[in-house]
Order: structure tokens, then C-alpha cells, then sequence
């Protein structure tokens, strides 16, 4: 017992409860549903080989035409990509969003004008704006790449 509680400890069980907030949850599934699509499109691709198209059919048990699993995989990555895609819009996610990000970025302005004004100078002045605009631009810039 005690080898088995060892092996399994800190292991979700199935069924177990995993606190989430919606959103996110939706978020994630969505993510994960088209890396599966991608993924599911990659292996027909290798499927196919470089040069010749993939098959879409192959025969059945009773000699009839059929989708390949591939195929008929794919198309149901595709039809529930479609369907988390719309769960999400439905959901408002896109301008949850939205809205998450200008709150964020008129409190970091807030921040800004604030610790300008402690300082003594006047955030609407064009130098001040000018240097403000300029370090926001180099925080927003890509990271270089390491040497």
C-alpha cells in the first residue's frame, strides 16, 4: 500500500475536481482543440508524403469506400474546433479580453501620470510625453534574440 500511495502521490485521479475559472477554462480548451486539429492535419500530411496527396478514402470491411481514419479524424477536429470556437464568441471571450486589456493598460497610464506628478512634472507636457512614449515603446519591443 504505502508503494502504491508513493507512486500516486500528487497524481490527479479521474473525476477528481480541478478549481477553474471559466474563461480560462474555455480558453484552454480552445487552445487545445487546435493544437489537436494541427496535429491531427501534420500526420495526414506525413501520411501523404511529400510529393502525392493523401488518399481519402480506403476500403471497409464490406469492400466499400470509406473516409480513412485520418480523414474522418480530422474532419471531427474540425467540426469541434468549430464548435469550442463558437462556444467562446457566444461567451463573450473575444471582448473579455478587450476589456482586460484596456483596464490594464489605462491602470499602467494611471501609474504612470502618478508617479509623474509625485515627481513634479506635468504629464501632458510634450517632453514628458515624449519620454514616456519612448520607454513604453522600448517595454513593448521584442526581446532580442540571446547571443
Amino acid at each position: 500500500m504505502e508503494r502504491f500511495e508513493a507512486e500516486y502521490a500528487g497524481r490527479l485521479r479521474f473525476g477528481q475536481r480541478v478549481e477553474v475559472d471559466p474563461t480560462t477554462g474555455l480558453l484552454d480548451v480552445v487552445a487545445k482543440t487546435a493544437g489537436f486539429a494541427a496535429y491531427v492535419e501534420q500526420q495526414l500530411r506525413e501520411a501523404a508524403g511529400v510529393d502525392s496527396d493523401v488518399p481519402l478514402t480506403e476500403k471497409g470491411i464490406d469492400g466499400l469506400d470509406v473516409p480513412r481514419t485520418l480523414v474522418e479524424l480530422w474532419l471531427r477536429s474540425q467540426r469541434q474546433l468549430a464548435a469550442v470556437c463558437k462556444m467562446a464568441i457566444d461567451a463573450g471571450i473575444q471582448q473579455q479580453q478587450l476589456d482586460l486589456v484596456r483596464s490594464y493598460q489605462d491602470r499602467v497610464l494611471d501609474l504612470v501620470e502618478g508617479v509623474l506628478r509625485d515627481l513634479g512634472h506635468d504629464p501632458d507636457s510634450i517632453s514628458t510625453s515624449a519620454v514616456v512614449m519612448r520607454r513604453l515603446a522600448l517595454a513593448t519591443a521584442p526581446a532580442p534574440d540571446p547571443p
